[in-house]
């Protein structure tokens, strides 16, 4: 268990470094409310799609959809049993004014920037493999049923317009299809030519996702109003549905129902678990400010996850 552990401490010990930065910064006034506001935005809208759609051009291969259909299938179902869990628990945990903030924080968690360094020290390269196809319908729910589920539901057409126009899921959608139709896109990321430079500039964009993403949690901790009571009962609630609720339900719907009607491996049911013991999902903190919510709680739910794994997570998986 100590190699594990030691994955997910220098992991977290990282982010923390790069979200201290931005606590700093904001601290000390290089970044502003509006300057946190727009770069969370900013994030939302034009790096995380940047990210999406290249990752997607990478991953998306016509013979692994095919070969590879039970991993996709165990992580929607990861996906989906951590929206369901969200979405039904919510309201057992919090008040109204913030239980659309706790459904999204329970039901997405941190599925690909903190599992793959773990999945790589469990597995090796099947742990990567299947952290990084996992990714596929990961995204797809996260800009779909997330965003419906952080927003309350969908009420009306303009409601559904902006779902499905939101630049996410659209770049989502055109990876896929892109990688699908034009097979030789994957040389994209390193051919000299001009679709290359466009892909190669968007892979760009897309690294800054993550660092960004850490900075304006840094300097939303900065900006927290500490005049204002925690809500203990929301964040008491988010820890324990996300860290050992959704876990515990997750394994055992996969080992007792879904592993009986697919064929999966034991090393990819492993990771599948690690993914669904994650904590909140950096990009929370994102989507709040990008789609609404309370941006406070959202940004403790972060930070106390995140630490709060460093036990939990190697916990399950000892278990």
């Amino acid at each position: 268990m100590t190699s594990e552990w030691l994955a997910v401490f220098t992991r977290i010990a990282a982010m923390a470094l790069v979200m201290f930065v931005g606590w700093l910064a904001r601290r000390l006034r290089m970044l502003g409310g509006d300057t946190t506001a727009s770069l969370g935005r900013f994030t939302v809208d034009i790096t995380f799609p940047a990210l999406t759609l290249t990752q997607m051009l990478q991953l998306v291969k016509a013979e692994d959809v095919q070969q590879s259909g039970a991993v996709l299938a165990l992580g929607a179902f990861i996906l989906l049993v951590s929206c369901a869990c969200g979405w039904l628990a919510a309201p057992l945990v919090s008040s109204a004014e913030h239980r659309h903030t706790v459904a999204f924080a329970v039901a997405i968690p941190n599925w690909i920037f903190l599992p793959l360094p773990i999945a790589a020290a469990l597995c090796g390269a099947v742990g990567i493999r299947t952290v990084l196809l996992i990714n596929i319908p990961a995204q797809l729910i996260l800009w779909t049923l997330g965003v419906v589920i952080l927003r309350g539901g969908l009420r009306g057409a303009h409601s559904l317009r902006a779902l499905l126009l939101n630049p996410g899921l659209v770049a989502t959608a055109a990876g896929i299809l892109i990688a699908l139709l034009v097979p030789s896109s994957r040389a994209w990321h390193s051919e000299p030519s001009a679709v290359g430079a466009v892909i190669q500039g968007l892979a760009m964009l897309g690294d800054l996702t993550v660092p960004l993403s850490l900075v304006v949690i840094g300097a939303q901790l900065a900006e927290l109003n500490t005049e204002r009571a925690i809500p203990w009962r929301e964040l008491g609630g988010v820890l324990a549905l996300r860290l050992l609720v959704v876990p515990l339900v997750t394994v055992a719907l996969v080992e007792l129902l879904l592993a009986r009607l697919l064929t999966l491996d034991p090393q990819v049911r492993l990771v599948g678990h690690v993914i669904a013991a994650m904590p909140v999902a950096v990009s929370c903190g994102m989507f709040v400010e990008r789609f609404g919510g309370d941006r406070d709680l959202a940004a403790r739910a972060i930070l106390f996850s995140t630490v709060a794994c460093l036990v939990t997570v190697p916990v399950v998986v000892w278990v």
